[in-house]
C-alpha cells in the first residue's frame, strides 16, 4: 500500500514533503504522472511484448506475462518516457480510449473491458434507440423496422396486465392519434376497437374467452362486389336488398297495370327471395306463359316456390308453383300445365318465396 504521507489516495502521486530539496523534481513526476492518466489513450491491450521502436509517451495495457523489459509487470499499464517505461497499477473504474478499436474501455478490476459490458443493462430506467423514452414510453424505437427474430425455435412478444380491469393491447396511430386497438383492453376477453379521430372509439369485435365465440360488435360486412370461393367452407358473401318481380306473358300485354315488391338474402351461394305482386289490370292482347321476371341472382333450372294465388285460377291438376330458370320463375302447376295470361283476371295477386343456391 502506498505511503498516503508521500503519494496521494487515488492516482498514488507523488506529494512535496515540507523542507523538500529540489519540490521540482517530485512536482514535475506527479505532472508526468498526469500526462500518462488523465485522458488515458492505449495503444495496445493484454500486450505481452515491449515495441521495438515506441513513441513518447505511448501506453499500452499489460497481459498476464509479458516479457522483456515488460517481464514481470503483468496487469499494469506501461507508459514509454524519457527513453524508458514507466509502470502504472490501474485501478477499478479507470477509463481507457482503446486507439486502435476506437472504443472507449472500462478497468473492471482485473481487465479492461468494453464500456457497454461494464455498465449492467439490468434495471434500466429507460432506453431510447435513435430517440428518447420517457417514464411512460420506457423503451422507445425510432426506425424503419424493429425485428424480433428466434434463437434456434420459436418467438413469443408477451404483453402483460395487472389485473382484469387493466389493458395490454398494441395501439395503432396515424400522427400520434389512434386509430385501432386490440388486445385485452379493460377486460380479459380479444377484442378489436376502432377510431376515425382517434376520440371516439367504436367495439369491432370480441372473442370471449370462456367459449371461444367470436362476437361482431357492428356486424359483418361484405363487399358489394364479393370474390367468390371455390372452397365449400367459405363464407364469400351476404347481401340483403329488395328486388322488383315483373309480370310478363310471353305475348306481351298493352296496357297492364301491376304494382310489385320483394327482397332477398343471400349468404353465400344461397339465396332466400320473396315476392308479391297484384295485378290490376291485365291489359290487353296479353297470351302465353306466365313468368315473373327480375330475380337479382341467377340459379340453376329444378328449384321452385309454391304460389300463393288469391283470385287466381291455375290449370292442371298439380298444385300452382313457380319453377326457376336463370333469374326467372315460370308459373304452372306441378303436373306441368303453363299458367296462360289469358287466366289472370283483375285484381289478381300473385306470391311466394323461393331458396335456392346461385350460379355464383
Amino acid at each position: 500500500m502506498p505511503d498516503l504521507s508521500q503519494t496521494s489516495p487515488r492516482l498514488a502521486l507523488p506529494l512535496i514533503q515540507p523542507a523538500q530539496a529540489q519540490k521540482h523534481v517530485t512536482h514535475n513526476e506527479a505532472i508526468a504522472a498526469l500526462d500518462l492518466l488523465v485522458q488515458l489513450a492505449v495503444t495496445g491491450f493484454d500486450a505481452t511484448q515491449p515495441p521495438g521502436d515506441p513513441a513518447e509517451g505511448e501506453v499500452h495495457a499489460l497481459g498476464p506475462a509479458p516479457t522483456g523489459a515488460w517481464q514481470g509487470q503483468g496487469g499494469r499499464l506501461a507508459s514509454f518516457r524519457d527513453g524508458g517505461w514507466v509502470f502504472v497499477t490501474p485501478q477499478q473504474g479507470w477509463r481507457a480510449w482503446d486507439l486502435g478499436a476506437a472504443a472507449l474501455r472500462v478497468y473492471s478490476g482485473s481487465d479492461f473491458v468494453a464500456a457497454q459490458a461494464a455498465q449492467s443493462m439490468q434495471q434500466l430506467d429507460g432506453v431510447g434507440i435513435n430517440t428518447g423514452s420517457d417514464q411512460t414510453n420506457r423503451l422507445a424505437v425510432a426506425a424503419p423496422a424493429t425485428l424480433l427474430s428466434h434463437e434456434g425455435a420459436g418467438h413469443q412478444l408477451k404483453i402483460n396486465k395487472a389485473g382484469p380491469g387493466d389493458s395490454a393491447t398494441l395501439l395503432f396511430q396515424s400522427g400520434w392519434s389512434g386509430r385501432a386497438e386490440i388486445g385485452l383492453a379493460g377486460a380479459d376477453d380479444f377484442a378489436l376497437k376502432v377510431s376515425a379521430d382517434g376520440a371516439s372509439w367504436r367495439d369491432s369485435f370480441r372473442v370471449d374467452g370462456a367459449s371461444g365465440a367470436l362476437l361482431p360488435a357492428a356486424g359483418l360486412r361484405f363487399p358489394a362486389t364479393p370474390a367468390p370461393s371455390a372452397d365449400p367452407l367459405t363464407l364469400d358473401a351476404y347481401a340483403e336488398a329488395d328486388w322488383t318481380p315483373v309480370l310478363l306473358a310471353e305475348t306481351a300485354a298493352s296496357g297492364a297495370v301491376a304494382s310489385a315488391s320483394g327482397s332477398h338474402v343471400k349468404i353465400g351461394r344461397m339465396v332466400l327471395a320473396r315476392f308479391e305482386i297484384e295485378l290490376a289490370d291485365p291489359g290487353s292482347g296479353g297470351a302465353g306463359p306466365v313468368r315473373i321476371d327480375g330475380l337479382a341472382f341467377a340459379g340453376a333450372t329444378g328449384c321452385s316456390a309454391d304460389i300463393l294465388h288469391p283470385g287466381v285460377g291455375f290449370p292442371g291438376s298439380g298444385a300452382p308453383r313457380a319453377a326457376l330458370s336463370g333469374t326467372s320463375l315460370a308459373l304452372s302447376s306441378s303436373d306441368g300445365v303453363a299458367l296462360d295470361w289469358s287466366a289472370l283476371p283483375a285484381g289478381a295477386r300473385l306470391s311466394g318465396s323461393i331458396g335456392y343456391i346461385a350460379d355464383s
